[in-house]
């Protein structure tokens, strides 16, 4: 009887054994985030310049909803000296939104503040839109995705296949593709150029 309760005792701890092991190899990787090899090396670099804050070629990809990607690097990176921030401010900035049709938006600036929580960023000086045969250039762009909208203000130059236009603003929904361009003041105009040789 005794020999029976030992054996009985050793296969339950040996199975919960298994069962614990199983469950750590299994389920427990399944419920961790997953990361790129490039967030690990950017952990790694906070680790070893917390003094100066500096990162160089930092590179963030999001996984968006509706298929949709965001990726955005940096050649040099400031994380912020407040411990409740999350805004990284960096320069020569190049990003691109993948639409679920794997068209892609890329933008790049000299100098861009990313949200590493929403995502959201700030483009500043230099910025130039590149969509399809399309290029815009302006002073600034404003990522928002929670409301899937991005702001383009600030000397806005489109230069398209057909026509080149002035504005103050252009509005993008992310998910529609509704455009609204407008003034800042209404009683300025938006300025259209239609190019020569376009046929209609």
């Amino acid at each position: 009887m005794l020999l029976k309760r030992a054996i009985q005792l050793s296969l339950s701890i040996v199975l919960i054994l298994t069962l614990y092991v199983f469950y750590l190899l299994y389920f427990k990787s399944a419920k961790q985030p997953e990361k790129t090899e490039k967030n690990e090396i950017y952990k790694q670099s906070l680790t070893h310049d917390k003094k100066d804050n500096l990162i160089k070629n930092l590179e963030y990809e999001v996984i968006l909803s509706n298929s949709r990607q965001y990726i955005i690097k940096s050649e040099l990176s400031e994380l912020s000296n407040d411990n409740n921030s999350s805004l990284i401010n960096m320069q020569k900035v190049t990003a691109s939104i993948t639409d679920n049709e794997n068209f892609p938006l890329i933008i790049t600036s000299d100098i861009a503040t990313y949200d590493d929580i929403n995502y959201d960023t700030s483009f500043k000086k230099n910025v130039v839109i590149k969509y399809s045969n399309n290029l815009i250039f302006a002073d600034n762009l404003d990522l928002n995705f929670k409301e899937n909208m991005i702001k383009v203000y600030g000397n806005v130059f489109f230069n398209g296949e057909q026509l080149s236009m002035r504005t103050d603003n252009i509005k993008i929904n992310m998910l529609s593709k509704k455009i609204d361009v407008y003034m800042s003041e209404e009683q300025n105009n938006v300025e259209i150029i239609t190019k020569e040789n376009v046929k209609y």
